[in-house]
């Protein structure tokens, strides 16, 4: 479908704002990450997450105002978007959010860990039985 230029245009600055409330997104991602210290494996699983949401939501975007086509000054106007807020915003901005943060939890956070800890551990133990439970089914078979 051919579009004016005018709805190009706007199409356009829409996904650059878009990229920015990605690009925000993932930042509030970090400051989770900065307060509750995560392991490799559940990082990359959360990106994974997050980029394949993104992703989604980018192309249902483009589904409702752009006729589902997905054009290269979209794509072109997503990663401005990112990486102007990368670069300008997402350093203030984390210095703030985690200041903010460790201030408003302050003593809390070890606690937080603690029982997020115990929780990992009851995780593993539920695991590691039910993986002996299969073991013992395997073994009868």
């Amino acid at each position: 479908m051919i579009l004016s230029m005018s709805h190009q245009t706007i199409i356009f600055l829409a996904t650059v704002l878009l990229g920015v409330l990605t690009g925000f997104a993932y930042d509030l991602l970090r400051v989770f990450r900065r307060i509750i210290r995560h392991n490799k494996i559940a990082m990359h699983f959360e990106d994974c997450v997050f980029w394949i949401s993104a992703a989604i939501f980018i192309f249902f975007f483009l589904l409702t105002h752009n006729f589902g086509e997905v054009r290269i000054f979209a794509i072109v106007g997503v990663l401005l978007g990112m990486l102007l807020y990368f670069i300008i915003a997402s350093p203030l901005f984390m210095r703030l959010a985690v200041g903010f943060v460790s201030i408003v939890l302050g003593g809390y956070q070890r606690k937080i860990e603690k029982v997020l800890s115990k929780m990992r551990k009851y995780v593993k133990m539920k695991n590691s039985s039910l993986q002996n439970q299969m073991k013992i089914i395997r073994n009868k078979e």
